[in-house]
């Protein structure tokens, strides 16, 4: 068996990471270029990160700042700042192995496998049908660096884990001083508020999304690409094929000469089906 399908062969949550998609998203574009792409966090698929940030100032009474005809000029102004904020952040996510992997007897273990999540599979796998793509972690990191860390456009986060808190909290740390903005003018005002809270802006969701335990690569960019593609020759290791997808796709994703495997369940248990290795 293939090292990264083995569990037995997992030496850390960090060694590979899992990202899932449709049967076609991962055969016409991954697969057949060998490039992840990273998109706008204004298209990622959790409202709070990809609807524009409606901004409120906690000194303020929110029906007398919308009846103040400056300070809704400001509201407009901090969405317009946020807006282009979330553009130019590019994001790729993926799924980890659980810690839970190293404290459960053998035949457990596949449980906590990044590949093995029955939510990640329905939301981004189309309900099954689609493929899990397993990738050494440290060769993709490589790959980003190589790829975007010498070039002045580009700036690479290193902070990559999600963190999850509850949604009232995350409320709490979006206000905005009106006082600030006045006394240190609105671009220096909102920087200095983006640079205390970036963690919670970039790498924070709350606790419904905790199931899938993301990893996120994040590049920010001052060029006007829409998109940034992520080499990952070197990085992919693997491939599982969803539970409900045909076996005749099995060839098509054969040609790639990746280790591949398809998911069954049993008794709500995980197991890989068909291991075929590399032909290299």
């Amino acid at each position: 068996m293939k090292e990264c399908f083995d569990n037995a062969q997992i030496q850390s949550v960090d060694q590979y990471v899992y990202h899932y998609t449709s049967l076609q998203k991962g055969l016409e574009y991954i697969l057949a270029d060998m490039k992840l792409r990273l998109s706008p966090l204004s298209e990622v698929n959790d409202p709070r990160e990809y609807q524009i940030l409606h901004p409120y100032f906690p000194d303020i009474d929110e029906y007398e700042a919308e009846e103040n005809q400056e300070r809704l000029n400001k509201i407009h102004e901090i969405r317009d700042y946020f807006n282009k904020f979330r553009n130019n952040h590019k994001v790729i996510c993926f799924s980890r192995d659980s810690e839970q992997l190293f404290h459960v007897p053998q035949p457990y273990k596949r449980i906590y496998r990044g590949f093995n999540k029955p939510t990640l599979w329905s939301h981004y796998a189309d309900n099954h049908t689609g493929l899990c793509l397993i990738f050494d972690k440290d060769k993709l990191i490589e790959s980003l660096n190589k790829n975007f860390g010498s070039k002045k456009e580009y700036t690479i986060y290193t902070h990559n884990l999600v963190n999850y808190e509850t949604l009232e909290n995350h409320i709490e740390k979006l206000g905005i001083k009106y006082e600030d903005i006045l006394n240190q003018g609105l671009e220096k005002a909102l920087d200095d508020f983006i640079s205390r809270n970036l963690s919670n802006f970039l790498f924070t969701k709350t606790l419904d999304w905790q199931v899938e335990n993301e990893f996120r690569i994040m590049v920010y960019t001052i060029s006007n690409e829409r998109y940034l593609y992520l080499p990952v020759n070197d990085s992919l290791c693997g491939i599982v094929m969803g539970a409900r997808l045909s076996s005749v796709y099995c060839e098509s994703i054969k040609q790639f000469n990746i280790p591949c495997a398809q998911l069954e369940w049993k008794n709500g248990l995980p197991f890989l089906k068909n291991v075929l290795p590399a032909m290299r």
